[in-house]
């Protein structure tokens, strides 16, 4: 769905945060589109996190802690959103 639309300004695109590490925080980033429907797109990355962070409770899932970086921007590459940190 984040991928669905050519990148052809970096102005019209976010980033948020998705998944649920088991030690906390997200597992990584993805860029979107503010011209699609960001609330139902941010609603399905939120259940998503939610379920994993359930699945992570449920079966004592472990996690190498580590922290991803946050990127800074998105940037346009061959019409690709590309995150940049």
């Amino acid at each position: 769905m984040s991928q669905s639309n050519n990148c052809t300004g970096d102005k019209t695109w976010r980033i948020t945060p998705y998944g649920a590490k088991a030690c906390g925080g997200p597992i990584g980033f993805l860029p979107y589109r503010t011209d699609i429907d960001t609330t139902c797109f941010l609603q399905k990355v939120y259940h998503f996190t939610q379920q994993q962070q359930r699945f992570n409770t449920r079966y004592g899932i472990a996690s190498d802690c580590s922290v991803p970086p946050s990127p800074k921007s998105v940037q346009c590459n061959n019409g690709k959103a590309e995150l940049v940190y």
